[in-house]
């Protein structure tokens, strides 16, 4: 076995501790071959996925909505969201999650490792997407880079314009509620959602000790 110094995480084969180190250093060494595309990629694979978004090739095809994806993980993850099935599950707290990119952002907050320093004020993150982001405000760039082709509604994260975006095209709402079956097209709004038909009073005010369901009742508290 073989394990990565950085944060101890252990790997049977070799070559995948390699490509993990460069989530510590930020390798990229597989660049994007297509004309304008900047991107680079810490392994082939990525790569060979990243393609496909020129290409617009989407070979992999959703049995319940015909929704088409480019890779065969991302039409697993999508399909979890039909079955309400988290495969994914933390061994350190036993959270479970649909995707595996959530799985492994989650994994770091176990290790507590923060390898990504400002060089301006020195505050440090647990990855280069959040640094980068942090970074904007000291560099004065917009602090809202992603915008909507159609509405021009900007946004800090290319996640949230990802899931703003479904309010144009119509797209099927994936995510559902499993007490009422109401229908959410992002995850966060289901979630607060669902706190209403449980007792979860997950936002505590520290100095009561008193719980609220959503974090504006705790503000207003």
């Amino acid at each position: 076995a073989y394990a990565c110094e950085q944060c101890n995480r252990v790997f049977l084969q070799k070559g995948n501790l390699k490509v993990h180190q460069r989530l510590h250093t930020d390798e990229r060494p597989f660049p994007c071959d297509f004309e304008n595309c900047e991107k680079k990629f810490r392994s082939n694979e990525t790569l060979r996925r990243h393609k496909l978004t020129h290409t617009g090739e989407k070979p992999f095809t959703c049995v319940t909505c015909n929704n088409k994806f480019s890779s065969k993980v991302s039409l697993t993850e999508h399909q979890a969201i039909h079955d309400n099935t988290k495969n994914y599950k933390c061994e350190e707290c036993g959270r479970s999650f649909r995707q595996i990119s959530c799985f492994k952002r989650h994994q770091v907050t176990h290790t507590l490792a923060t390898p990504y320093i400002c060089d301006v004020c020195g505050k440090s993150f647990s990855q280069m997407a959040y640094l980068r982001s942090h970074i904007r405000i000291h560099s004065g760039q917009c602090l809202k880079p992603f915008s909507c082709d159609t509405c021009k509604k900007a946004f800090a994260h290319k996640s949230d314009l990802t899931r703003h975006k479904i309010i144009h095209t119509g797209r099927l709402k994936p995510y559902r509620c499993t007490h009422c079956n109401l229908r959410f097209s992002d995850r966060s709004s289901c979630k607060r959602h669902i706190r209403e038909h449980s007792q979860a009073r997950p936002y505590v005010c520290y100095k009561c000790g008193e719980g609220f369901k959503r974090t504006g009742q705790l503000k207003v508290h």
